[in-house]
């Protein structure tokens, strides 16, 4: 294959926690073999996986809610729901479908991606989204659509004029730390400490969360540590890696853009002391 230098460039920044992965996967930009210390840190965090699913129904969904967390029934498949037309700007007008967005508990992703892997089990190759299984009879989407139904007191609500699924394997990483029990209400330790420790399984070498993690906010102006870092580096490669996947913080926007901050800041530092 032709090899061409595209740019030079002092440093690169990844983003994507999938680069850390050997080549069968197409995000992996090859990061495994160039700095393999620096990939061995991403991977170390297990993964909470996801489904997701748009749902267009032609008639308005009978709900005052804009969107709901299920909590009363801890089996759906269903975690989170969200009508399109509740963003800022946007409406529902009568004649147009109802749109929604279902997202899957980590648990039910788990499962799923236990039973349809990532990669081919005989020959390691990654295995791309299909719509006849994301969409197909009793796929990962119709499930969500049906827990739906379920969570909205079974009202019926008619086959999906649209449906579209979405597997998300590295959806966001198991948080490191977690609030305390109700008896110790306000701390925020380690996992471990609080007791709070995930369900974690590991399929074809990748550890995937199934717990639904408590994502609030991150109490205090910081939650790293004296002496962290909020990225990963590798010198000799002049690679760096910013993301939630290699933060203490709740993830989430918050800890993805505090690592990216912290990253520049090193980076720049760097750049103007070798200048």
């Amino acid at each position: 294959a032709e090899t061409r230098l595209l740019a030079e460039a002092d440093v690169v920044v990844l983003t994507d926690a999938s680069c850390s992965f050997e080549g069968w996967h197409r995000a992996s930009a090859g990061v495994a073999t160039v700095a393999p210390d620096m990939a061995a840190a991403i991977r170390s965090r297990a993964r909470v996986p996801l489904f997701t699913a748009m749902a267009a129904f032609e008639s308005h969904v009978s709900t005052d809610l804009d969107a709901f967390v299920v909590c009363a029934d801890l089996d759906s498949p269903l975690w989170y729901a969200s009508r399109s037309a509740s963003k800022p700007g946007l409406r529902f007008d009568t004649g147009t479908p109802d749109c929604w967005t279902l997202v899957s508990r980590p648990a039910f992703a788990a499962s799923e991606i236990q039973g349809t892997e990532m990669q081919d089990p005989h020959t390691g190759a990654f295995r791309p989204q299909e719509d006849a299984y994301l969409n197909g009879r009793d796929g990962p989407a119709e499930r969500l659509v049906s827990a739906f139904e379920a969570a909205l007191g079974g009202q019926p609500l008619g086959k999906p004029t649209y449906l579209q699924g979405q597997r998300w394997g590295s959806a966001f990483p198991a948080p490191v730390r977690q609030f305390a029990s109700v008896a110790a209400a306000g701390e925020y330790r380690s996992v471990e400490e609080a007791g709070v420790g995930g369900s974690r399984v590991e399929v074809m070498g990748v550890t995937y969360e199934t717990a639904t993690p408590d994502l609030r906010p991150t109490p205090g102006a910081s939650a790293t540590r004296d002496g962290e870092q909020d990225f990963f580096m590798d010198t000799a490669a002049g690679l760096y890696y910013a993301s939630d996947f290699c933060s203490t913080r709740v993830p989430g926007v918050e800890a993805a853009v505090l690592s990216a901050l912290d990253a520049a800041e090193h980076i720049l530092g760097t750049v103007e002391s070798s200048q």
